[in-house]
């Protein structure tokens, strides 16, 4: 059986911008870890839920969080716009290799 799901489907947005904000507050908080003995500084907070209900409700930007291209073969949001995943469904093997 051979199911096609379009990779930019409502749900696999939603749980993209979940992780892109996730790990924006993750690297806040190292920050925040890091700079904890720096004279003058102050801490910086990110609001998860605030922060993705916004995204969610916004046209489709994470307001500042976005893909990054960092070499020339990664693939950018224009060229993700026509790729399909096909999961495929077949009995597990007892061969140890699955």
């Amino acid at each position: 059986m051979v199911q096609n799901s379009s990779v930019f489907s409502h749900s696999f947005q939603a749980l993209e911008k979940a992780i892109d904000i996730a790990q924006k507050r993750q690297g806040v908080i190292a920050s925040n870890i890091s700079n904890l003995d720096t004279p003058g500084y102050k801490a910086k907070e990110i609001d998860f839920q605030a922060t993705l209900k916004q995204a969610m409700e916004s046209d489709g930007s994470l307001s500042g969080i976005s893909m990054t291209r960092t070499q020339a073969g990664h693939l950018g949001e224009e060229g993700l716009n026509n790729v399909d995943v096909q999961f495929h469904e077949a009995p597990a093997a007892f061969d140890g290799l699955n």
